[in-house]
């Protein structure tokens, strides 16, 4: 049976996947960074790295929406080459996930979800994160 279960998510400036298979991590934060609370805001980088025990699974899609207002700055989606033993339904693996995206465009700051999709099944909450008011 299809499931993903997430461990860990972290919001940071920057993710890269090593040629080992390790992640590197640049600007890990709990919160986003500051949004404009009249105009459009470009942030230069913003990415993910998620810890996920995933079983039959052959695609995800992520999305970050604004809770209070029409807003999906990021939306990505992702293909797994992975095959589960017929005998075992509950065979799962650990993978690690890693995206960054450029110049991401935010309406404005508040409460924003990380949320994910598989198999058509409807948005699901992974992490709510905060992008607070910029003070200029």
């Amino acid at each position: 049976m299809p499931s993903i279960k997430f461990l860990s998510v972290v919001l940071c400036e920057d993710v890269r996947r090593e040629a080992s298979g390790q992640a590197t991590i640049v600007g890990a934060s709990i919160i986003g960074p500051s949004l404009h609370s009249e105009d459009e805001t470009e942030i230069s980088r913003l990415g993910f790295y998620l810890e996920a025990e995933i079983s039959d699974v052959k695609e995800i899609e992520f999305r970050l929406s604004a809770l209070d207002f029409e807003d999906y700055p990021i939306e990505v989606s992702m293909d797994f080459e992975f095959e589960n033993d017929a005998d075992d339904d509950t065979k799962s693996i650990g993978a690690v996930i890693v995206f960054n995206h450029e110049r991401v465009k935010f309406k404005g700051p508040g409460m924003y979800q990380l949320q994910y999709k598989y198999n058509g099944i409807s948005w699901e909450p992974v992490k709510d994160i905060y992008f607070p008011k910029r003070q200029d």
